[in-house]
């Protein structure tokens, strides 16, 4: 596995409601940079694993993870509608895109929050993570839909 799209441990950061739960971050950056967005750049492994995706799966540049990440830029350019949030930790986006995941034949929805924070030291960083509990709900029936198609 190339060692920029290696699991990379990071310290808490402050987010909508205080600590983020995890510290684990899988590194998109090198991914994100192809796409236009020049900031470090993770996702959780707790978003990947509701959608049934491994932190492996990330080193193959997968199609929904580049549609993820496409639709983030788009949306925080203004150029695709979102509900945005403003913290006084964090400006965060909840998206939502259509996509197809490996070993799938249609087409399922991807909902997430992506949180752009800064620290004090200047380090400006993008995270998506699970969005709030009711809109896991969606995530949840994708992974139903998934094992019961296995």
């Amino acid at each position: 596995m190339h060692s920029a799209l290696e699991p990379d441990l990071t310290p808490s950061r402050k987010t909508l409601n205080g600590p983020m739960k995890t510290t684990h971050l899988i590194n998109i950056s090198p991914l994100a940079r192809r796409l236009g967005i020049p900031i470090r750049t993770g996702i959780t492994p707790e978003l990947m694993a509701c959608y049934g995706q491994s932190p492996r799966s990330v080193a193959h540049q997968p199609a929904w993870l580049w549609d993820l990440l496409w639709t983030a830029r788009r949306a925080m350019s203004g150029l695709l509608p979102c509900r945005r949030e403003s913290t006084d930790a964090a400006e965060l986006y909840h998206i939502e895109c259509s996509t197809f995941f490996s070993g799938r034949l249609e087409p399922e929805p991807i909902r997430c929050c992506v949180a752009l924070s800064g620290d004090d030291d200047g380090d400006v960083r993008l995270i998506f993570r699970l969005a709030p509990p009711q809109l896991q709900l969606l995530a949840n029936r994708n992974l139903a839909n998934k094992n019961r198609k296995s």
